[in-house]
């Protein structure tokens, strides 16, 4: 899929498999991906959760969108009170 995809940018959520994608990637001559660490994706999810509750996020009313992001629950990264 990224061999033929035009994309900019990959950025690997989770630690889980990272590595392996990466390695693919090189493999491959890809664009190495963005590997954040748990404290970057902390403060990325902090900061969208900030810019929905302040409205200053929003998207197009696509229906498949509201659905995925109105049936989201937190879920607990690391132990310094991240999600």
């Amino acid at each position: 899929f990224l061999k033929n995809a035009d994309v900019e940018k990959v950025v690997v959520d989770g630690a889980n498999g990272q590595r392996i994608l990466e390695a693919e990637m090189k493999e491959f001559r890809l664009k190495a991906p963005i590997l954040p660490t748990v404290a970057e994706v902390i403060t990325a999810n902090a900061m969208w959760e900030q810019a929905i509750a302040q409205g200053t996020l929003s998207h197009n009313n696509q229906p498949s969108l509201t659905a995925v992001t109105t049936n989201c629950a937190k879920r607990n990264i690391g132990s310094n009170g991240g999600f």
